[in-house]
């Protein structure tokens, strides 16, 4: 018995695909995966994350997303929660040389932003940032690296601590991205 052989979708195709909006995928490996919707809570973080960069972005020229603007390169496009660009406009529908990536992080979705995404966004040369938000706890994964031949680095940051970055070159402290978020059903 032969099993059916799955169409590829190109890099191309995608884009146009994705032009008209209505839904939402990713594409990886030449395949298309439908998004699924995201929490109120989920959205609250990215929402503060986005308000906190976008003065600071726009004095340096730069450019902030969330959720709607893809990142995409020869071999993948996904929709990051937050992505800050400061490098010329490639296109009017997707980016393709990020500074900083945020997800945040859900019950579904934490392994894959930790693995394949991660995997993936590594290889973008211009990516200084990759923030992994818990949307259950104040906490924050940053990964980080200084120049685009430097070793990443990764710390853990904890509510009381500062979120510094260089692109956009601000701080922030943690607990300012939960701000009117009910943490008090956090896990203890």
């Amino acid at each position: 018995m032969s099993e059916a052989a799955i169409a590829l979708v190109s890099r191309t195709e995608y884009l146009e695909y994705e032009r008209d909006g209505r839904v939402r995928h990713e594409w990886v490996g030449g395949q298309m995966y439908m998004m699924t919707g995201s929490s109120g809570r989920h959205n609250q973080i990215s929402g503060r994350l986005f308000a906190s960069l976008l003065p600071v972005a726009d004095s340096h020229g730069c450019r902030v997303f969330i959720a709607d603007m893809k990142v995409v390169t020869a071999t993948f496009g996904y929709y990051p929660d937050v992505m800050v660009v400061c490098e010329p406009e490639v296109g009017t529908h997707h980016e393709e040389q990020p500074c900083l990536i945020a997800e945040v992080l859900s019950p579904t979705t934490q392994d894959r932003d930790r693995r394949e995404k991660w995997a993936a966004y590594k290889t973008i040369s211009s990516l200084r940032h990759y923030l992994l938000i818990k949307q259950d706890d104040t906490q924050v994964e940053h990964r980080y690296r200084t120049s685009e031949d430097a070793p990443w680095q990764h710390e853990i940051i904890g509510p009381n601590d500062v979120l510094a970055l260089s692109c956009p070159e601000t701080s922030m402290t943690v607990s300012a991205l939960y701000t009117g978020v009910d943490t008090s059903t956090f896990l203890k």
